[in-house]
C-alpha cells in the first residue's frame, strides 16, 4: 500500500471540494486492528495515514475527526459482531466527536455506554467473516457489490 499516495488523493479531493467554498470535515476510521487477524499490519498502516491526513488537513484549515487514535472507540464493546464496522455505540460516539469538533454543543444525555461484550475470535467467526472476506479480496469483490445506495444524490446539510 502506497499510504502517501493514498493520503495524497483524499486531500486533493478535499482540496477540490474546500475551493467551492465548503468546510471540509475529515474523518479518520475507526481502528479495528486489536480485534481482527493480522490487526498490527493494519495499525501500522492506519497509523502511518492517519498521520499523513491529520496534519496536512489542520494546516489547510479542514476539520479533521481523529477516530483512529480514539483509544476509548478502539474497545471491542463499539464493535459488532464482524469486528470491523461499529455498531450503535461506537456510531454514536463518532456522531458525538464529529458535534465536538464543530462545535456544537449537545446536551449531556445519560448512557449506560456500549453493552456489547468481548468475543474472542471463534471457527465460526473466521467461517462467517474472515474466510469471505478474503475470497472477495482474492476475486476483487466487495461486499457492497449489486447494493443500491441509500441516498444516490448528494444532499445538503445545514448546520444548525
Amino acid at each position: 500500500v502506497d499510504i502517501a499516495r493514498v493520503a495524497d488523493r483524499i486531500l486533493e479531493t478535499a482540496h477540490l471540494i474546500a475551493a467551492s467554498g465548503a468546510h471540509v470535515l475529515l474523518l479518520s476510521g475507526a481502528n479495528p486492528s486489536r480485534h481482527i487477524p493480522l490487526g498490527a499490519v493494519f495499525q501500522r498502516r492506519g497509523d502511518r495515514l492517519d498521520e499523513a491526513v491529520r496534519e496536512r488537513a489542520r494546516e489547510a484549515g479542514m476539520t479533521f475527526v481523529d477516530n483512529w487514535a480514539d483509544r476509548e472507540l478502539a474497545d471491542i464493546r463499539y464493535w459488532s459482531r464482524d469486528k470491523l464496522h461499529l455498531n450503535a455505540a461506537g456510531h454514536a460516539r463518532v456522531a458525538g466527536s464529529v458535534l465536538s469538533a464543530l462545535q456544537v454543543r449537545i446536551p449531556d444525555a445519560a448512557t449506560d455506554g456500549p453493552s456489547q461484550i468481548a468475543r474472542q475470535p471463534t471457527a465460526e467467526y473466521w467461517r462467517e467473516y474472515v474466510l469471505p472476506w478474503i475470497g472477495r479480496r482474492l476475486t476483487g469483490r466487495s461486499s457492497g457489490d449489486g447494493r443500491t445506495p441509500k441516498i444516490a444524490v448528494l444532499t445538503p446539510v445545514d448546520r444548525p
